[in-house]
């Protein structure tokens, strides 16, 4: 009798220390190997697994988005009051719920023009819920993203960026205003090292899980009541977003600048979302 008890008491302690629902395994997706010639030639993006995603691409003077490398590769130049982004999103965004690269920025310069000036070089991102707006585009979304970025104000010495978490709760159609619902400083990144990020969706337990590296996952909480619906625009993605303000430049001086070049080996997602 003793045994039967001390069984359901154990089972008990087990079930309460259960999370409510597990998460997926993270499965491999694309590592954009090829050929050896298509290794120095590089060959296409595979459509079934990738669609462009780039904004503005119109202001870019120089622009990149090909496999090349065994990996990714995504290059972006831009001069002052411009603002645009090189990307590539899932053709099934409602099904991914993880997504972790690794690669590197292999090489960045931003000469800036004024505090706001930013670039986001390496960046896994997607919007995953809705507040329960009006439907207006990105109205609502809550987004959320992990990216290594170099601000204009940044006092860091140059080629050191940081590693970033970030959640924000879109205000308008394109999403270029809203409310930061979290900003998370995960540590410093040196231009040309590899590095791997993580970006997971919670949904069980109402977070969102960060990582990079093997460094412990940074977890941020929101408000049960915030998902009310799926999100409007249910792009998940991955890419490089440069930022210039716009500022007058006087004879002989330096033309304000952002320019990034980044390389993605591999990527995983959860597992129901593979191909």
């Amino acid at each position: 009798m003793k045994l039967f008890i001390s069984c359901c008491l154990a089972l008990v302690l087990i079930l309460a220390g259960s999370p409510a629902q597990a998460l997926e395994e993270l499965v491999l997706y694309d590592n954009f190997r090829g050929t050896f010639v298509e290794f120095f030639k590089g060959k296409p993006i595979d459509p079934n697994k990738w669609e462009p995603d780039g904004r503005a691409e119109r202001e870019s003077y120089d622009l990149v988005r090909e496999v090349r490398w065994y990996s990714l590769r995504m290059l972006n130049r831009l001069y002052a009051g411009q603002s645009s982004s090189v990307r590539v999103k899932f053709p099934d965004p409602n099904a991914v719920t993880a997504i972790m690269i690794q690669g590197r920025v292999k090489d960045l310069e931003l000469i800036e023009c004024a505090g706001n000036d930013r670039i986001r070089a390496l960046r896994a991102s997607g919007f995953f819920f809705n507040t329960g707006t009006t439907f207006n585009e990105a109205e609502g979304d809550v987004l959320a993203s992990i990216h290594v970025e170099r601000r204009g104000d940044s006092l860091d010495p140059p080629g050191v960026l940081r590693v970033v978490a970030f959640v924000f709760l879109c205000a308008d159609g394109g999403c270029n205003s809203g409310t930061t619902l979290e900003f998370e400083d995960l540590g410093e990144y040196q231009v040309g090292d590899q590095i791997r990020l993580l970006i997971q969706w919670d949904e069980a337990n109402n977070q969102f899980i960060f990582q990079r590296d093997n460094e412990p996952e940074f977890i941020y909480t929101y408000a049960e009541e915030l998902n009310v619906e799926p999100a409007h625009l249910p792009r998940k993605r991955l890419g490089v977003s440069p930022r210039l303000a716009y500022c007058a430049v006087g004879p002989g001086e330096p033309r304000p600048l952002a320019f990034v070049e980044t390389l993605i080996h591999k990527v995983f997602v959860n597992e129901s979302a593979a191909p």
